[in-house]
């Protein structure tokens, strides 16, 4: 938009801004993650249903190293991974699960609870 080109061209000459080749994704899922765990994930692309999803020990990777790697890990969060159109998968973003959507049909509706609640315990008993 004009306001966002406006508000990158005002920013100072020295600013660091990280820039990426554009990446064209196919199928994308949200996979949920509690203490490490896989609860449940589901798609919310627009893509065909056939194309493939992100391996599952591909996520497991990421979920490894993201808990290995991050001295202050959520105790809950969200994985966005998806498959890039030449057929490699990689992470998107990870979510907080303090402030994480709910897809209908990706974990039961007491895990979803069960993460927003140790999730926000973790918060506030972190000072």
């Amino acid at each position: 938009t004009a306001e966002q080109h406006e508000a990158f061209m005002s920013l100072p000459a020295d600013h660091l801004v990280w820039v990426s080749e554009v990446m064209k994704w196919s199928a994308e899922c949200r996979y949920y993650v509690r203490e490490g765990k896989l609860l449940g994930y589901g798609r919310y692309d627009d893509g065909p249903d056939d194309w493939p999803e992100p391996p599952i020990d591909f996520v497991q990777q990421v979920i490894d190293v993201y808990e290995s790697q991050n001295l202050n890990t959520p105790i809950a969060y969200s994985l966005d991974i998806g498959m890039l159109d030449w057929g490699e998968p990689a992470l998107v973003e990870v979510n907080d699960a303090w402030a994480l959507g709910f897809y209908k049909g990706t974990l039961s509706d007491k895990d979803y609870i069960e993460m927003l609640y140790d999730r926000w315990q973790q918060l506030i008993s972190t000072r």
